[in-house]
């Protein structure tokens, strides 16, 4: 196929209008969360142990229709299932299951969403309650899950942690298997990443180095993305540092 000079003259033109576009589909998607602190739904799936789909009803210019969201659970991270090709074997089955037999299709549930509504992924990120049961805690405190807190989304990051240290002592779920590698480091291994997010103590509030995560005890960490996003009562340790010295 042979192209006409114009074609590549006018593909950045072409690139940028297609990039403009797709950035204001993923603002709408996102915008039409802002107000909102909840939504309820009925589960059509689990896709793992920290993920499901639900179905809600929404008016769309008047009519009603039914639409299906992926929702992440938060502050918790399961065993993976299929990340890459590869599982966590029967600790990424037993999560799901478990999650799977506490939610069936059709089971009613409540979305309390938290700071950040919708991922890069388009998942909808919150805690999903059963009536009064909080399942994002439920799933950790079987020992299937570690407490997985990224700031800003800090609701029930001390209570998991506590938690996950309960488990950890008692050798709980997949604390109970030596050779287990919890999911959020097993994926960077996997994905051969370096150490990418600033870790703190949830308790010190001290924030270290992404290559210092083995500072902090798995059960007491708070990722941050950026150095900018460490904000009070949290507090850099190369900081600290400074202004004692």
């Amino acid at each position: 196929m042979m192209f006409s000079s114009s074609f590549f003259r006018f593909t950045p033109v072409v690139v940028a209008v297609f990039l403009f576009l797709l950035t204001s589909d993923a603002l709408s998607r996102s915008s039409k969360w802002d107000d909102l602190k909840e939504i309820k739904g009925e589960v059509t799936s689990v896709v793992d142990g920290d993920t499901i789909k639900i179905k809600t009803k929404e008016v769309v210019e008047g009519v009603a229709e039914e639409k299906v969201y992926k929702v992440r659970l938060l502050g918790i991270d399961t065993p993976e299932t299929n990340y890459m090709g590869q599982s966590q074997g029967h600790w990424g089955d037993q999560a799901s299951q478990y999650l799977t037999n506490k939610l069936p299709i059709g089971q009613k549930v409540k979305i309390e969403f938290g700071v950040q509504k919708i991922d890069r992924y388009g998942r909808l990120l919150g805690h999903v309650w059963k009536g009064k049961t909080h399942v994002n805690r439920l799933v950790l405190s079987k020992g299937l899950a570690v407490n997985y807190c990224i700031y800003p989304e800090v609701k029930y990051c001390k209570d998991f942690a506590l938690v996950t240290r309960d488990n950890i002592s008692r050798k709980k779920g997949f604390y109970s298997d030596s050779d287990f590698v919890i999911p959020y480091e097993w994926r960077r291994v996997v994905s051969e990443r370096p150490y990418e997010k600033y870790v703190g103590s949830l308790f010190t509030e001290i924030v270290y180095e992404p290559d210092q995560v083995e500072t902090i005890p798995v059960s007491d960490r708070i990722f941050f993305f950026e150095r900018e996003d460490v904000q009070p009562p949290f507090r850099l340790e190369d900081m600290i540092w400074f202004l004692l010295n």
